[in-house]
This record gives structure tokens, sequence and C-alpha cells, in this order.
């Protein structure tokens, strides 16, 4: 069960009782990732977050984000973007791991398209992210997309006066981040997975 005095950070994933719903929205307990901001997380007695699925399929949608057992997890797992919901922290039962680096970016550009703040576009007939971004960065939140070899920032203006972050408080520059295409091996490995 959920200790009232544990601090709860963006990133962090636990096992959720997230309750009895209809037809394909995720019910029972299960893993989910918290994408609410820290303040909130902190201050507010309610939590925004992502169910995850140790269900792979339709990985070729934009919405759904695949996360290794190597990032903390019990098994190959996936994030449902478009599933993403308000609970009670009482909801909240046993720490997992917290993401780190390209998973939770893969989170991030999910609900962030999820919501419509990132167009996907359709190719193929098969729908895929919207290859680029304009975001502030503080030097915390730019690190992931550095490290993550699917990503390319650029900085836009080597001039500029320092801004808020996007992701925090913090202060950063706007860069250009582009979600590179999908090789085709992992795009076939898309479709293979569709048809099975």
């Amino acid at each position: 069960m959920y200790n009232e005095n544990l601090s709860v950070w963006r990133g962090d994933v636990y096992y959720a009782d997230l309750g009895e719903n209809k037809g394909s929205v995720q019910s029972g307990i299960r893993p989910v990732v918290i994408i609410q901001n820290n303040i909130g997380n902190h201050e507010g007695p309610t939590l925004i977050v992502v169910p995850i699925s140790s269900q792979i399929k339709k990985l070729w949608l934009p919405v759904h984000v695949w996360l290794s057992k190597h990032d903390g997890l019990a098994e190959d797992s996936m994030a449902l973007c478009e599933q993403i919901q308000t609970i009670d922290k009482s909801q909240l039962m046993s720490y997992i791991c917290r993401l780190k680096g390209g998973a939770l970016v893969k989170v991030n550009v999910g609900s962030l398209i999820s919501l419509g703040f990132m167009p996907a576009k359709r190719e193929n007939n098969y729908l895929q992210r919207s290859n680029e971004m304009i975001l502030c960065l503080c030097g915390e939140h730019l690190r992931p997309y550095l490290e993550d070899k699917e990503y390319k920032v650029e900085r836009l203006n080597h001039f500029q006066n320092k801004d808020q972050c996007t992701c925090c408080e913090k202060m950063g520059y706007d860069y250009r981040v582009t979600h590179l295409a999908l090789t085709r091996r992992d795009f076939s490995s898309s479709v293979k997975t569709r048809k099975g």
C-alpha cells in the first residue's frame, strides 16, 4: 500500500489498483508509469499515469511504446499511452523502478501524440510519429535525448537567453529534437507483429 511519506517522481513505475473498468480500458492491479510533473506529484492528492501491459500488440501505433525488461521491469512490456488516466495516490501499491533515458523519452512522445500536442502522420497505411519537435530543455531533460540514438538534437539559437524548460521549472535552451525514421528492420518487425 502507498506510504503518504513516500516521494513519488515523474518516471516512477508502480503497481497500482486501477479498479474495475469496462471494455478495453485497463483494470485491476498492473504497472503504471507516472507522467505528471513533480510539483503535482509532491503537492497534489492525485497522479497522472500511463498503464503498462505485458501483452505487446500493435507496436506500429505511435501511442504504443515498447519497454525493455532492462529498464527495470519484470519482463518486456508496452506503455499504453492512449490510456492516460488520473488516479488517487491511495491506488499506488509497490514500487517497481524508475524509467530513465530513452525509455522515458519514448513515453513522453507517445503521451504527447495521444493528447494531440504532437501530430502523428500516416505513411504506407501505418501511423508513425511526426519526427520533429521544438522543445526548451534544461541539461537534465536534454540528456536523455542526446543519449538515445533514435533522436537527433540541434540547438536552435546559440545567442538565445535561457528560458523555462518544457518539462520542469529549470532553465534551458530551445532545441529541435528529431525522431529518426524507423529503420527497415524495425518497420518489418512492426508489420510482422501486426500480422501475428
